[in-house]
């Protein structure tokens, strides 16, 4: 394992307190064995070196995904809904009991700073929208404030802020406007991030 992590605590102001419902964490892996959704999530607000080797005799080949496992959390979405976070993404978790915060744990996906980043988004960038955020260059916006596109090759990749809409990693949707519905691939060839934000990389994600 990669022998230094940042103190996001310290880095965002990220402070756990007795009125928090939500929290931050940073996806460790989403290869759930059991194909449930479940992630292995690091809350940010501590290490991973000390919630493993708060196990006794963690065994990092063997030990994650089974029941000793400190870092497993469950999808707050049904199964039928299937939004999986990746690797170095942003997730907000949940306990179902703070004062058990080992059983009954939850996630949600987190926020993007910018539709460019559906790909992918590293957990420090994704967090640009939120206080833990003001680090964090502030991004190009698609559209400008009078709601007319800066780069009219944009126009009608996103979903227009009435719609309804499930969007893909990549290059498909399935848009609901009014009375119409559009199912669609291959959109695009690529999204690129360039000048959209800057990727503040505090990984590695262990310590």
């Amino acid at each position: 394992m990669a022998s230094q992590e940042a103190d996001w605590g310290k880095l965002f102001g990220i402070n756990s307190n007795s009125f928090q419902i939500m929290y931050p964490g940073c996806v460790v892996s989403s290869e759930d064995p059991d194909m449930l959704g479940r992630l292995r999530v690091r809350p940010l607000t501590e290490k991973y070196a000390d919630i493993v080797n708060a196990v006794s005799n963690w065994d990092e080949e063997k030990d994650p995904w089974t029941s000793r496992d400190p870092l497993i959390f469950l999808p707050l979405l049904p199964y039928y809904v299937n939004i999986n976070p990746e690797e170095g993404e942003f997730v907000n978790i949940i306990y179902q009991n703070q004062n058990y915060p080992k059983e009954n744990k939850f996630y949600i996906a987190g926020v993007l700073s910018t539709p460019m980043a559906v790909e992918f988004e590293a957990c420090s960038a994704s967090q640009k929208n939120l206080a833990s955020g003001n680090l964090i260059k502030p991004t190009k916006s698609l559209k400008n404030q009078n709601g007319t596109y800066q780069n009219e090759k944009s126009k009608g990749i996103f979903p227009e802020p009435k719609d309804n809409a499930i969007v893909g990693r990549g290059s498909t949707d399935i848009i609901f406007k009014k009375d119409e519905v559009l199912i669609r691939a291959g959109k695009v060839k690529s999204l690129s991030l360039k000048n959209y934000h800057l990727r503040i990389q505090i990984e590695p994600l262990f310590n």
